[in-house]
């Protein structure tokens, strides 16, 4: 709503009671004594008779401070009030979450909520146990469970347990981990893991773990507690050996992704996933060398049933090098082409600084003339209604004249850089000329490239920054001295 005000889309703001604007006192009386009288913006409350308009009542502006006031100390002691109570319930023991755990339901009993073994799924939170304790890997579990089961979140919407053929839908390894770290599937509660510092803020924090609220043996258990922690046990022990493997990845690892970012699917347009690798005769018609490998698998990521596209980078180097091969063989010379550019931009930003300065020379006309009517109005040769009108006229065309003035600054900003940009593209591009593919690096893929779409069949379609032809074309038809 702000945004359209700033925009002078709105002229007149309507409440019903100003707790329905807002409750924070300092914030509200700065918006309705200074930024909507300053924005020309008219603010009402049906409810607490106050108007904007309206200036000559100084009781009901106090009266409106004042409210505001208690609405800020109401929210705030509301708010604690509610933080007290969810306190005592978590620590009888009490469900106050919104979804229970898959696995259970909330029922409500006494002065709270509890949670019941959700008889329909019961068997699949075992299978997940069950499928963890021998040791399978999380995507291994997702996998199994896609085979035959809804995911909880379909599940929960729908009510339906097993999958239907039609569905796409798959379980997340993530989520699945998410499992073995609730302690409600061996009958305890714990609550009160975040916390938000303020009623007004979205995100909150993780509390430290001594301010947990735990409580044992609130509801029936679906997994014996021995298998639980030996699984966290297990998952410790893999956890180890990975942090170990990514270390002696991360010190034998000399290169990185150069292309990260840029590739996408032409398939289903996802970003291709990377894998860094060490070729070998192995691969065949491939160098040996260390090197990525990119693939798509688009939504199908635990079975890995169809490939969308595969490539080698050093296949992309190659396509990419005897691309620009060919573009810089068809351009004119590299001091021709920035020559034309540079005369090109001359012009065009000329024109835009003449254009700025008339803005700006209209813009001090404006404000010169605000500056005449007041002091036509503290001489007392206008009136003060008609005083106003006039201020808000000028104002407001000086308000457009900022815009204006702002757009074109954009536009002058916008057009410096895509010169800037063009002239870096056309010296990556000659200099490749004079060198090898292994001159392929990343500050040379991020200087001249846009985005790479890699098909089923390995086509390789080089979207680049700049489409070359057309800047030529437009350079081209210019005479410079």
């Amino acid at each position: 709503m702000m945004s359209d005000v700033k925009e002078r889309k709105i002229n007149c703001i309507l409440v019903k009671d100003l707790s329905r604007f807002g409750r924070e006192y300092l914030e509200i009386g700065n918006y309705i004594e200074k930024v909507f009288p300053f924005l020309g913006v008219r603010f009402i409350s049906v409810n607490d008779h106050f108007d904007t308009e309206n200036k000559s009542d100084d009781k009901k502006s106090f009266e409106i401070t004042i409210k505001n006031i208690i609405n800020d100390l109401y929210a705030k002691d509301i708010s604690k009030k509610v933080s007290s109570t969810k306190q005592e319930k978590m620590k009888q023991g009490y469900f106050i979450g919104t979804f229970a755990p898959y696995g259970y339901k909330a029922v409500r009993k006494d002065k709270g909520k509890v949670l019941i073994a959700d008889e329909k799924v019961r068997e699949v939170v075992e299978l997940i146990f069950d499928l963890a304790y021998k040791r399978a890997s999380q995507i291994e579990i997702a996998r199994e469970l896609t085979k035959k089961y809804t995911t909880p979140w379909q599940y929960m919407k729908t009510g339906e347990v097993l999958r239907s053929p039609d569905n796409k839908k798959q379980w997340s390894p993530s989520a699945i981990g998410q499992f073995f770290k609730n302690e409600a599937y061996i009958g305890n509660m714990v609550q009160g893991m975040h916390e938000k510092k303020s009623i007004r803020k979205e995100k909150g924090a993780y509390r430290p773990l001594e301010e947990w609220v735990k409580v044992e043996h609130t509801h029936e258990a679906i997994i014996d507690e021995e298998k639980f922690f030996a699984i966290q046990n297990l998952r410790k022990e893999k956890r180890d050996i990975a942090r170990e493997k990514h270390n002696l990845y991360t010190n034998t690892k000399t290169i990185d992704n150069k292309y990260k970012g840029l590739l996408i699917c032409k398939e289903c347009g996802q970003l291709l996933k990377s894998r860094h690798m060490n070729t070998s005769n192995d691969h065949a018609g491939i160098e040996n060398k260390e090197q990525y490998y990119f693939f798509c698998r688009g939504e199908d990521y635990l079975f890995e049933n169809e490939v969308h596209c595969k490539i080698w980078e050093s296949e992309i180097d190659k396509i990419l090098f005897h691309t620009v091969k060919e573009i810089v063989g068809i351009l004119s010379s590299k001091d021709d082409l920035k020559n034309r550019l540079k005369y090109f931009y001359k012009c065009q930003l000329k024109d835009m600084e003449i254009k700025l300065k008339t803005l700006q020379s209209k813009k001090e006309d404006k404000s010169l003339e605000l500056q005449k009517k007041y002091e036509e109005y503290v001489k007392g040769e206008l009136l003060l209604g008609n005083y106003q009108k006039e201020k808000v006229a000028i104002q407001n065309q000086i308000y457009s004249l900022d815009e204006e003035i702002r757009i074109h600054f954009d536009r002058q900003k916008k057009v410096k850089q895509k010169r800037t940009e063009l002239e870096h593209f056309i010296n990556s591009l000659f200099d490749m000329k004079m060198k090898d593919m292994d001159s392929i690096d990343e500050e040379f893929i991020r200087k001249v490239i846009d985005s790479i779409q890699i098909s089923k069949d390995r086509e390789v379609i080089i979207h680049f920054k700049f489409d070359i032809s057309k800047e030529i074309e437009i350079l081209g038809g210019l005479s410079y001295e």
